[in-house]
């Protein structure tokens, strides 16, 4: 199922359909990526995996062009207690689409329709080395109340439940890395992902920042998680709403 929404002036197209997303070329998409950020390298986050691996796709194109400025891809995932959740595989925001919250929107955009078709996920992870990434969904969880963000910047030590979800997570979606529950560092995670360190780009918040600096060596990644199961589905349905409409 693909299921395409316009905001301002940009189209959102969420696809679930393995069909549908296999029609999807990805060279093209790298390409369009690419010409609106030349100083970035898209090539390095869209394409290491065939997009027939991911379980939801959100694609965001510009509405007067046609061209892709924004590209999701996630999978579900479920831990050995049958903790279900969605795994963030990849994503990347064009320069010329970048501060207006677009991967933010994507990954609400994802909840609202993954909850239509089943059931909504209530955790949100990924592994990522990117502090901008780590904002976005750190940003996404503090917007929702009873919402746990792991690592907590405001917090102390790591609760003893938070680090047992994290831990679990990363047996599934980082096996043969090294982890740290204590920090959510997994060392050489982003080596082992096939990627390549880049140079480190600010978040503008000190708290992220300073957590990156701290902890993660070049090759390492951080595995960040939202845990949205002690929220009502009404209050997260009407939050990724609210965060999708913003402009």
């Amino acid at each position: 199922m693909a299921i395409s929404l316009a905001q301002s002036d940009l189209r959102t197209h969420y696809i679930r359909d393995p069909f549908a997303i296999e029609t999807i070329d990805v060279d093209q998409i790298v390409q369009e990526l690419a010409e609106a950020s030349p100083n970035s390298t898209p090539s390095a986050w869209v394409g290491h995996m065939p997009l027939t691996e991911y379980d939801h796709v959100v694609l965001a194109s510009d509405r007067r062009s046609g061209r892709c400025v924004g590209v999701m891809g996630a999978r579900d995932g479920v831990t050995e207690r049958d903790e279900e959740f969605l795994f963030i595989h990849t994503g990347f925001v064009a320069e010329r689409a970048r501060g207006r919250g677009l991967m933010r929107r994507m990954i609400a955009l994802t909840l609202l329709r993954a909850s239509g078709n089943d059931a909504m996920p209530r955790i949100i992870a990924a592994r990522t080395s990117s502090r901008l990434f780590y904002r976005v969904l750190h940003d996404f969880g503090t917007r929702i109340p009873e919402v746990g963000v792991y690592p907590d910047l405001a917090a102390g030590p790591v609760s003893l439940p938070a680090a047992g979800l994290a831990q679990r997570i990363a047996r599934q979606v980082a096996r043969g890395t090294r982890f740290e529950p204590g920090t959510g560092a997994l060392r050489g995670g982003l080596l082992a992902a096939g990627g390549a360190p880049l140079p480190p780009m600010l978040s503008h918040d000190k708290r992220i920042d300073e957590l990156f600096g701290r902890t993660l060596a070049p090759s390492d990644q951080i595995l960040a998680m939202v845990d949205l199961r002690r929220a009502s589905e009404e209050t997260i349905v009407e939050e990724a709403r609210r965060i999708y409409r913003r402009n």
